[in-house]
């Protein structure tokens, strides 16, 4: 007799099962990760994985994506609050460095997760599909249209930006080895840093 079919929420209950034993072994393994540990580990076939997720890449992203999401929205909105190019900039940075200090599981998982070479690599998308990016370029371009921000490529600049204080955030967690300041001390300095790099210096 064939199986009847799931409900709405017996789906979302095996999903939730699925994610569950996703995020246990990327806890004990970091990158470590294969559909059939997560498959052993939720108690199900790899089969029932691939039916609910159709790579581990799209598994291991929805692990994360509300949080992502939900920052997002906050970093359209802070945006909106400030007219002046480099303020909003520096509101955006520090907002990016908040983020890993108050989530910093799922800043680790989003940011800087390294995807093994064995692992299938998604075609890249444009970086102006994350806000914080697109909200970076805008900026810059504007504050080069009023003077008071360097010239050069909107975009280079922006992911300069980006770079510093994701570097910042980035450091001591991913060279644990040695005593280095974490995020709360090197963020301010890294975006004063940058800001004085793209600011166009006064005259007179």
């Amino acid at each position: 007799m064939a199986r009847p079919p799931q409900s709405d929420e017996e789906r979302s209950a095996k999903r939730r099962q699925i994610q569950r034993a996703a995020i246990e072994l990327y806890r004990e393994r970091g990158s470590d990760v294969t559909v059939r540990n997560v498959a052993d580990r939720a108690g199900v076939s790899v089969g029932t994985v691939y039916s609910y997720f159709d790579s581990l890449a799209t598994l291991m992203r929805s692990l994360w994506t509300g949080a992502v999401a939900r920052v997002n929205v906050e970093f359209i909105e802070l945006a909106s609050e400030f007219d002046e190019p480099l303020a909003r900039i520096r509101a955006l940075l520090e907002r990016y460095v908040q983020f890993a200090l108050d989530e910093p599981e799922v800043y680790r998982s989003a940011l800087l997760y390294v995807r093994p070479p064995s692992h299938e690599q998604p075609e890249p998308d444009h970086p102006d599909e994350l806000p914080f990016h697109a909200l970076l370029v805008a900026a810059v371009r504007e504050g080069q249209g009023v003077g008071t921000i360097v010239a050069g490529e909107p975009e280079r600049l922006a992911q300069v930006l980006w770079a510093g204080v994701h570097g910042a955030v980035a450091l001591s967690q991913n060279m644990s080895i040695y005593r280095l300041e974490g995020p709360a001390e090197l963020g301010p300095t890294a975006i004063d840093l940058l800001l004085r790099g793209i600011r166009v210096p006064p005259t007179g």
